[in-house]
């Protein structure tokens, strides 16, 4: 069974899960089917406290026989789902959507109260410590509920360090300047998403993004605001192939962890923990847009950056040609998919530490790709009626290839071959007799290149 895309299909598939869910083995599958969803949408609010939601539902449901549980599966249960346990999903789900400025507080509130009420029973120092860290770093993080933590924050300091309340409220309030600067900059933005309107929303979006992604170019700019604006725009527009890939170029850039050049801690820093990965982003963005070749072919290329296998790459660009939609706007974007396909191939052969294994697999990888994307656009458009690619760039790549190697018999024919169908372009023929000279550099004479351009010149057809 295919895994779910998109926030909905999630949630529907583990509200099916969990309803159905009648032992603790099924609820535990809920737990690992959560684990799956909020690892697909790492920054989906509703998922997330579902999944906290699900995990503290089965720690309060083994601690007593109302539930219905059986003296067995009340034991078991009581030693997978432990306090710390359950405290700790909350934890996991705070941190991941504490950058949502707009929502991130339906999570937060309702995992505070669980800390406040076990904190209520066993009012220990370290405990009363612990939570007022906890406020202190979300009074300290921008969110559309800071006046109404801070409320809490102060009820909480009240009842556990009256005598403090004072030094405690100014100490907060003053690390707490820059949040609610960052807040209020953005407010205009995030009241205009709350239009009921579809269209007027999306607009919205496209121009906060646009707006954020100025500010994160700027000195002391937050990239962690930044991604969290992206995964909100992508839930709302997951099929915008053009969002994932700004949300992919702005992953991929370096981070600067020192901050800007003034010497100043950006308001929130941008760490490596805070970065989504980038090879897990273009996972996600194929899944939600597999009609984009441009997509593939980053995933192909970072793939191969990050060093993962040759099996794991191919498997990159089996799931890109066996997706079924890669052909709906035409050959383009097959043609990006298969190009990328063929860089990667060539590089490995030509590599410092290439077996004859890597060159030989380059040797079948690139005429196999050639004939396939040629049956492709042939199949699309007829055999008749499709030439190849205009710019012949898989033959280029084999023609590359074939030359690097030494291999300049084949190179040519290759390019023979291309009269054919290419004959009538003058760019093939400029191309044709630009390689040739340069693979005849060392001799006296230029023959061969000289007949290129007769062959061009003398041909009825020349663009």
């Amino acid at each position: 069974m295919a895994e779910p895309v998109g926030e909905d299909s999630w949630m529907s598939l583990v509200d099916e899960a969990s309803r159905a869910a009648g032992d603790l083995e099924q609820r535990v599958e809920v737990v690992e089917l959560y684990k799956r969803a909020v690892g697909a949408e790492p920054f989906s609010l509703r998922l997330w406290l579902a999944y906290c939601e699900w995990i503290w539902s089965l720690y309060t449901d083994c601690q007593s026989g109302d539930a219905g549980w059986s003296e067995e599966e009340q034991l078991l249960g009581q030693e997978l789902f432990s306090l710390e346990m359950a405290l700790d999903i909350w934890q996991q789900g705070a941190h991941a959507t504490r950058y949502r400025l707009n929502d991130s507080h339906l999570l937060w509130n309702r995992w505070i109260s669980i800390e406040l009420n076990e904190l209520a029973k066993s009012p220990e120092p370290a405990r009363i410590e612990h939570i007022k860290a906890l406020f202190m770093d979300r009074l300290q993080t921008p969110h559309a509920a800071w006046d109404e933590t801070s409320q809490t924050f102060s009820t909480f300091v009240t009842k556990y360090d009256e005598s403090a309340w004072e030094k405690t409220m100014v100490t907060v309030t003053q690390l707490a300047k820059t949040a609610k600067e960052l807040y209020s900059q953005r407010e205009v933005h995030e009241l205009k998403l709350l239009s009921s309107d579809k269209e007027t929303q999306e607009a919205a979006m496209i121009e906060y993004l646009e707006w954020e992604v100025i500010q994160s170019s700027k000195k002391n700019g937050s990239r962690a605001l930044l991604f969290a604006l992206y995964e909100r725009a992508l839930l709302l527009m997951g099929t915008n192939s053009t969002i994932w890939e700004d949300y992919v170029v702005a992953v991929s850039k370096p981070i600067n962890i020192a901050g800007s050049k003034t010497g100043k801690t950006p308001p929130i820093p941008s760490d490596p923990s805070s970065t989504p990965d980038a090879l897990m982003t273009l996972q996600r963005a194929t899944k939600y847009c597999p009609w984009s070749g441009s997509m593939w072919s980053r995933y192909i290329l970072r793939a191969e950056l990050e060093g993962l296998s040759f099996s794991e790459v191919e498997q990159i660009k089996h799931a890109a040609t066996g997706s079924g939609q890669l052909d709906r706007n035409g050959m383009t974007d097959v043609l990006a998919v298969y190009s990328a396909w063929c860089g990667f191939l060539r590089r490995r052969a030509v590599g410092e530490n290439a077996s004859d294994e890597d060159v030989d697999i380059a040797d079948v990888g690139l005429s196999s790709a050639l004939e396939s994307f040629q049956e492709w656009g042939e199949r699309l458009y007829g055999k008749k009626v499709y030439k190849g690619d205009p710019s012949f760039r898989l033959e280029q790549c084999l023609i590359q290839d074939l030359s690097q190697r030494g291999h300049i018999s084949e190179a040519r024919s290759q390019w023979q071959k291309l009269v054919k169908s290419h004959g009538d372009s003058y760019e093939f023929w400029q191309r044709y007799y630009t390689w040739e000279m340069a693979v005849d550099q060392f001799r006296s004479t230029r023959p061969l290149a000289t007949e290129i351009l007769r062959q061009a010149v003398t041909r009825k057809g020349l663009d």
